[in-house]
């Protein structure tokens, strides 16, 4: 993966010459031997580059981001060196390597750091620069000398420091309690170290198993068990059990269990739950709930539920979101907001706005925008003698339909009728709700079904009528030239007027009328025509 320069993914024959031939003249130009160069014979035939390694092909990958520098070397959980990478500074680079747990140790030539790093199967794993933790080096005995140099005396001169196989990283000390007032004030005696049981005000652990209650508490390592703190708690590593605090909670590595906090609570990643006041933030894959009063934020997958006042953001989505505004990439589920934005979505999108680029599924919205869907405009007139410009956006076979129009006064109806039962009444504005399916037969013909809600509303004031039509509709269309298409087809129509309102919309052909007190609901069939852009 190191010789990956295109970052495309593959490793070919010639980028992995070059590789060798880089690294090679840089460990061997300042030797005594002068240096030396990679030489090759190749006798391939063919078209094209020679794969050598494909990283998309591998289980599991360790992603080296931008900002790290320096020789990494990688070993397995048995401690066989599996890759030894010079990273150099703003390239990241990603390694294929089977899943499992890996010690990773870095040499930047200023000191030594390591960590350990879990990688699961079909996951990219990043390793920040947080998660390492600093080294003692081991003393080592150059060839002819009689005693090994001083650490101190290594790091004067400049020398990088090198780790030996055979030399275990430093071991901190274990007490078992610790009463902190703030370190060192403590009765470890200012030795950072493995706690089982915490009490004080400020304290630091290397790595917690057990319980701590505490105003604030910093643990280098992992922690697992039961933590408590009134302002807040960071762990350095990995996270397993419940930890509340008053304001933040923030663990660099994978979370296995319940963060609750009542500002802020972030996690590298993982499994479980996260609860906050304010926000909730994973860097990585992360599979459960989070919960928070305004944004959460899931700069990895989410496989699970996210709820926020206000924003959901995540890279992408299995399960679902509930908030103002939901983001997403590639969804496959629920999104339920007043906007909703994601790229591939496979499921559900409820909300005033929804926008996407692809959907396969349903998008129940006032405004839906799909860019690879139904995107048009159409005018239409029915039996009640108005005219309607309308919206039709969706994806290719559901779609939502906005529209306005004029409904003509009661004089200019067939037979006098009117919107409301009167002759003098004028004309009403209204405004047009629905859904339809999509439905394409051929190149030329299609067939929509589609239900709508219409509003009426007086042309003077803007007053709203205490009325309501619901439409049932099956439209033909037929593409005539370009964008053009005719649409036409019958609906049937229910027409629902209270407090004395009585909505005469219909011609009076084949129309059931029914009252009761205040109400009167009439039922009548229809015809539509128009032309769809």
């Amino acid at each position: 993966g190191a010789a990956d320069v295109s970052h495309d993914g593959r490793v070919t024959l010639g980028e992995a010459y070059q590789y060798a031939f880089t690294e090679t003249l840089a460990r061997t130009e300042a030797s005594r031997g002068g240096p030396q160069h990679a030489s090759y014979d190749f006798q391939l035939a063919g078209k094209g580059d020679l794969v050598m390694t494909d990283l998309r092909a591998t289980s599991a990958s360790l992603l080296l981001p931008a900002e790290l520098t320096g020789r990494l070397f990688v070993r397995d959980a048995q401690g066989h060196l599996v890759a030894e990478v010079h990273k150099l500074p703003a390239q990241p680079i990603e390694l294929g390597l089977p899943p499992g747990r890996y010690r990773v140790t870095l040499d930047d030539n200023r000191r030594l750091s390591e960590t350990t790093i879990d990688l699961g199967a079909g996951k990219q794993t990043s390793l920040s620069t947080g998660r390492l933790v600093a080294l003692v080096p081991a003393s080592g005995t150059n060839k002819g000398d009689l005693a090994p140099a001083p650490a101190a005396d290594a790091a004067s001169t400049g020398t990088p420091l090198l780790a030996t196989s055979a030399g275990p990283s430093p071991v901190p000390p274990r007490f078992a309690l610790n009463l902190s007032l703030f370190p060192p004030l403590d009765t470890n005696g200012g030795i950072a170290s493995d706690n089982a049981v915490v009490f004080g005000l400020f304290a630091r652990s290397t790595r917690l198993s057990g319980f701590a209650l505490t105003l604030g508490h910093y643990v280098d390592g992992d922690a697992h068990g039961f933590q408590m703190a009134g302002v807040g708690a960071i762990s350095k590593g990995d996270l397993s059990g419940l930890r509340i605090t008053g304001a933040v909670d923030y663990a660099e590595g994978t979370l296995k269990g319940m963060q609750v906090s009542g500002g802020i609570a972030a996690a590298g990643g993982g499994r479980g739950a996260q609860i906050a006041g304010a926000a909730n933030y994973v860097r990585d894959e992360f599979t459960g709930l989070q919960i928070a009063g305004a944004a959460n934020v899931a700069q990895g997958d989410v496989h699970g539920l996210q709820m926020a006042g206000a924003m959901n953001v995540s890279r992408q989505l299995t399960g679902g979101q509930l908030s103002v505004l939901n983001v997403a990439g590639d969804v496959s589920g629920a999104q339920v907001g007043v906007v909703n934005i994601g790229r591939r979505v496979r499921g559900t999108q409820i909300g005033v706005v929804n926008i996407a680029d692809s959907m396969q599924g349903a998008s129940i919205g006032l405004i839906t925008f799909v860019r690879d869907g139904i995107h048009a405009l159409d005018i239409s007139s029915s039996e009640v003698g108005g005219t309607v410009l309308g919206a039709v956006l969706g994806n290719r076979y559901v779609y939502t339909r906005l529209g306005i129009g004029v409904l003509a006064g009661g004089n200019d109806l067939p037979g006098g009728r009117t919107v409301v039962g009167s002759a003098a009444e004028s004309s009403h504005y209204l405004i047009q709700w629905g859904m339809g399916g999509h439905r394409i037969i051929n190149q030329r013909w299609f067939v929509d079904a589609e239900v709508v809600a219409t509003q009426y509303h007086r042309s003077s004031g803007w007053q709203q009528e205490k009325a309501i039509t619901g439409s049932l509709r099956v439209l033909a269309g037929v593409r005539l030239a370009g964008s053009f298409s005719l649409v036409f087809g019958p609906t049937y129509n229910t027409s629902v007027g209270w407090d004395g309102t009585d909505l005469v919309t219909g011609s009076g052909f084949a129309e059931s009328v029914s009252r009761s007190g205040q109400t009167v609901v009439r039922m009548y069939p229809g015809l539509t025509v128009g032309l769809r852009i």
